[in-house]
């Protein structure tokens, strides 16, 4: 069975770094890699099959849209693929990982992901890392910039993330068509809602009014005018403009523009956070919504720790499985078949398709149970839950899509054409559905139908779902000289180079690379429940003799300016300054020589350039390292939005001598005031961009405020050192 990856990352040398001894990786995955900042007691792997808490469930290791999906690695990598994923828009036909390579401007450590589609016609993606929050797709809010990758700065907050709250602070990142949901450590909630109409805009869940500017803005979401929801652990919604959500206490929340209660009345819009009446004695586990093509096809699900799955509201595709065609304005028990009292009562994982908008014959979910079976129902368009007639209604299944009773399922995600199975003792996912733009991730673009679940996709292991089967992932970017830990699953397997210039230790997988070429390399896992072996190839290449330790760029006074720090230069000429608007097309825009006399030195040098005529919006910067013998190599990209009309930027913050404001427009007044409410320092823009001085002002907090036409643009705290 052919492997398929995408290896703009794994077989071609973007900058040859240098390091010495062993190179990080994982050699053999435990179920995940813990982040390195986060909320105390949240477990990535308390996920799937081995979901119990309610309180840190992991819902999102995979999340499916209408056609393409991203996946949470065991060893911590992001991986995606499939319609309009990748950082321009196109599709991306297998598996490719998420990082500065291939989405140019990436910083931080991955800790969330979350996204939403709107069918097959616009999607879009959000990342967490350390350092704040990033968007590519359809920017239905207005927050960004295009469509491209980018970093984002929500409400003037350089992060992205609502006043006050950190990316470790983060619990719960959610995405669902035009809308995006968080929740923090300490139970807040919040979300970012593209709103289109009065009714659309009670999804902001505070009260607010509808308008594009309280589009572009967080939302704390509240009980009443007065009171905000707390205690939050899960947040989930659906693509019609509604949320839900699960405190700590047990109690259920919801609001949007149809949402049901289950007190026996019909859905209704709520503008605020309102408790939901659930079934009698029972503790929640999980929730989940799914809709399908009307803004009155809501349905809300609630799992219980005892294993009992209730549904609630629109019915009209079997969506709350009762093995009925009826709405319900009440909590009805999900059932195993249409025997009476014949209840699906040993359910431990629910995925409805919750990331889209919605489509004819969409809404639909599906669940595993304690002994890994898979039941599956509701709408059934394009063979999106497999085995059955396309676009039929169907009730709660057993061994759909050509599974049986000996398959073992550990994890399933059901997006909005699409369902993807882990099974037990296969390092291959499994795929049922519209295939179409590399949504099935096996390297083809095909257009079809998929009716029975296929394993020719590729190889995943995925956080929370170790198959223990054996998996092996390429190295990236091996350099001659170099030893890395190859990454495995599960443990305990047997490592062998079966072609190629590198050697290897069989036990631990740690690989020495000893010349260029393409190296293959099997794992044989012999013990356990799932005996089997897997192999791959990559390519390795000379290094580059220049050893580059960081690479930024930053805003100045006079434009942007590109640092780079060299601990080690070997027969070095300089570096070119290389500069895009997109990141494909390339000019160069400058070169800096090397500091060295001869172009060697050990031991750091510091290197710097000023770019004085920066593009409007966005700036993208890459090295080129030139050898004295002709050699070159290329750094990775950097970018950096500069002077956008209309966005605002501040820098730095805090601030010692000058303070820079980028976006302001004709007439726009900017004030600062001191925390008695003086007014310090008054201006009224004449020029997109501003420089002020605070060097007369004495340490401590300031309030700055941009206005225009007697209206608030930008309220922010600046910190003078």
């Amino acid at each position: 069975m052919k492997k398929y990856y995408n290896r703009k990352n794994l077989l071609t040398t973007t900058w040859a770094i240098t390091l010495p001894a062993i190179l990080a990786f994982n050699n053999t995955q435990a179920q995940c890699v813990p982040p390195s900042v986060g909320c105390p007691g949240n477990d990535r792997s308390n996920s799937f099959q081995n979901a119990t808490t309610p309180n840190t469930i992991e819902y999102d290791n995979v999340i499916s849209l209408f056609h393409s999906t991203l996946v949470r690695q065991a060893d911590g990598r992001m991986l995606v693929w499939g319609d309009k994923i990748s950082r321009t828009g196109t599709n991306v036909l297998a598996p490719q990982e998420v990082n500065a390579a291939n989405y140019p401007g990436l910083n931080g450590e991955i800790l969330k992901f979350a996204a939403g589609s709107e069918i097959n016609t616009n999607s879009h993606h959000f990342i967490l890392t350390t350092d704040g929050l990033y968007f590519w797709g359809t920017d239905h809010w207005g927050v960004g910039t295009g469509t491209s990758f980018q970093k984002l700065t929500i409400d003037g907050q350089a992060n992205g993330l609502p006043a006050g709250v950190s990316p470790a602070n983060v619990k719960m990142l959610f995405g669902t068509n035009r809308m995006l949901g968080l929740v923090t450590c300490s139970g807040a909630a919040y979300t970012l809602v593209a709103a289109t109409n009065t009714n659309t805009a009670s999804a902001y869940g505070d009260g607010m009014g509808y308008t594009t500017a309280n589009n572009r803005v967080w939302h704390r979401v509240m009980t009443s005018a007065t009171n905000a929801l707390d205690n939050v652990v899960a947040l989930r919604g659906n693509g019609r403009m509604n949320f839900m959500a699960l405190t700590s206490t047990g109690a259920v929340y919801t609001w949007g523009q149809s949402s049901y209660l289950g007190d026996n009345n019909t859905y209704a819009v709520r503008n605020y956070a309102t408790q939901m009446t659930l079934p009698s004695g029972i503790t929640p586990k999980m929730i989940g919504m799914t809709a399908s093509d009307a803004i009155n096809t809501s349905t809300h699900y609630v799992l219980a720790t005892n294993g009992s799955l209730y549904a609630l509201g629109f019915n009209g595709q079997r969506q709350l499985g009762d093995f009925t065609t009826t709405n319900s304005n009440e909590w009805v028990q999900v059932k195993r078949s249409s025997a009476a009292n014949d209840y699906l009562d040993n359910v431990v994982w629910i995925s409805p398709n919750e990331h889209d908008m919605g489509y004819t014959n969409t809404g639909a979910i599906s669940v595993l149970t304690t002994d890994a079976k898979l039941y599956a129902w509701g709408g059934n368009n394009r063979q999106m839950l497999g085995g059955g007639t396309s676009n039929a209604f169907i009730n709660p299944s057993t061994n759909l899509g050509g599974l049986t009773n000996t398959d073992s399922i550990i994890a399933v995600e059901t997006g909005g054409h699409t369902s993807i199975v882990v099974k037990k003792c296969s390092n291959y996912f499994g795929y049922v559905g519209h295939k179409t733009g590399g949504s099935m991730g096996d390297g083809t673009s095909t257009d079809a139908d998929i009716p029975n679940y296929s394993f020719s996709t590729s190889q995943l292991d995925i956080c929370g779902a170790s198959t223990q089967a054996a998996t092996l992932f390429p190295v990236s970017d091996a350099t001659v000289g170099n030893t890395y830990n190859m990454s495995a699953a599960p443990a305990g397997g047997t490592f062998t180079v079966l072609s190629g210039p590198a050697t290897i230790n069989t036990g631990t997988g740690a690989i020495t690379i000893n010349g260029a070429g393409t190296i293959q390399v099997r794992y044989e896992v012999t013990s356990g429940d799932c005996p089997s072996s897997t192999q791959v190839s990559f390519l390795s290449s000379v290094p580059t003799p220049v050893t580059l330790e960081s690479f930024n760029v930053n805003r100045a006074k006079n434009g942007i300016v590109l640092d780079w720090v060299i601990n080690k230069e070997i027969n070095n000429k300089g570096f070119e300054i290389q500069k895009s608007d997109d990141a494909e097309n390339w000019n160069t825009i400058g070169f800096v020589k090397t500091q060295s006399e001869d172009g060697n030195n050990i031991g750091r040098s510091y290197y710097s350039y000023t770019d004085e005529q920066p593009f409007t919006g966005k700036n993208y910067y890459r090295l080129k390292q030139l050898d004295m013998d002709g050699r070159s190599d290329y750094s990775p990209v950097r970018q950096l939005s500069y002077g956008v009309k209309g966005q605002i930027s501040l820098y730095p913050n805090p601030v010692k001598e000058n303070l820079y404001i980028d976006g302001l427009e004709k007439n726009d007044v900017v004030k600062i005031y001191d925390p008695s409410g003086r007014i310090v320092f008054e201006y009224s823009a004449m020029l997109y961009a501003a420089e002020i001085s605070m060097n007369h002002l004495p340490k401590g907090i300031y309030y700055l405020k941009i206005s225009s036409d007697g209206k608030t643009k930008l309220k922010n705290k600046i910190v003078k050192e």
